[in-house]
């Protein structure tokens, strides 16, 4: 099971795809660019972030 998802190696900032993660947690992540599975813990409990879609984030929607 995937836990994160991170774009490239090198990125700072991921994405959790599962809910409950708890501080200290191992977690399996996969880097899109290389195709691989990297583990890792958490280091504390993330806070979520919703938004409702792009176009409400003020993101360019492209199609």
């Amino acid at each position: 099971m995937i836990d994160f998802v991170v774009d490239e190696d090198g990125d700072s900032v991921g994405t959790i795809v599962v809910e409950g993660v708890k501080a200290g947690a191992k977690l399996t992540g996969w880097v899109m660019e290389a195709n691989r599975k990297p583990a890792a813990s958490s280091s504390e409990t993330p806070k979520p972030c919703v938004t409702a879609n792009a176009e409400h984030a003020g993101a360019d929607v492209i199609g």
